[in-house]
């Protein structure tokens, strides 16, 4: 049984999830409201679509035009090295944004599950962070879930680069939310739990996500 459900079931509705994947894919159920955040939900076009048609609609639509819906944006992904996406279409902001109308149009009381992309691989830092912790790499390899040697360590050092602005982007992201909390009053009555499914193991020889030594 999940929290959500059994908050739920404790008299505790107000329960949601926001991220660009479906609850299902985390193996989450019983949130009274879930909804994938994802770029196009910025659009204005998007938005007039929501007043006609409900988030589930938009994506069994959207999945009869690929072969797999999961694998895009419904309404169009980028491909990053012909594996991983850009992070434009995994953006925080709307996640964020979607959260925070949740939790204030419920005041008295909310449980909200938030799921960010970055810093995923393939580490693309907002565009004013590039840089700041020195030189990144030239090009991406499209490495997944390899091992590497000590000849490659250059490459790899300019990779942890890019991880580290990464981080640093996300840590904005989330130091704007938790300020919105307070400027809205929410924040004194809140928990907030911050959790990852893994790191990297750059100092472990490993490369791509996660990987065994994690």
């Amino acid at each position: 049984k999940t929290l959500a459900e059994s908050l739920r079931e404790g008299g505790y509705p107000h329960t949601a999830f926001y991220s660009f994947w479906a609850p299902e894919l985390f193996f989450l159920d019983g949130f009274a409201h879930a909804e994938l955040t994802r770029s196009a939900m910025l659009r204005p076009f998007y938005r007039r679509l929501r007043a006609f048609f409900s988030e589930r609609q938009l994506r069994w639509a959207a999945g009869l035009a690929s072969e797999e819906w999961s694998y895009f944006n419904p309404y169009q992904a980028e491909y990053h090295d012909d594996i991983f996406w850009q992070t434009l279409h995994y953006p925080a902001a709307p996640s964020l944004q979607a959260a925070l109308d949740f939790l204030i149009a419920h005041p008295q009381g909310a449980f909200v599950w938030v799921h960010l992309w970055p810093p995923h691989f393939p580490y693309l830092p907002d565009p004013d962070l590039r840089g700041k912790f020195g030189p990144g790499p030239e090009a991406m390899k499209a490495w997944v879930n390899v091992a590497y040697e000590e000849d490659q360590d250059a490459y790899v050092s300019s990779l942890r680069n890019l991880y580290d602005e990464s981080i640093l982007g996300i840590d904005r992201q989330v130091g704007w939310f938790l300020d919105q909390l307070k400027e809205k009053g929410l924040f004194d009555n809140s928990y907030v739990i911050v959790s990852g499914d893994h790191g990297e193991s750059f100092e472990r020889g490993w490369l791509g996500h996660s990987g065994w030594p994690l």
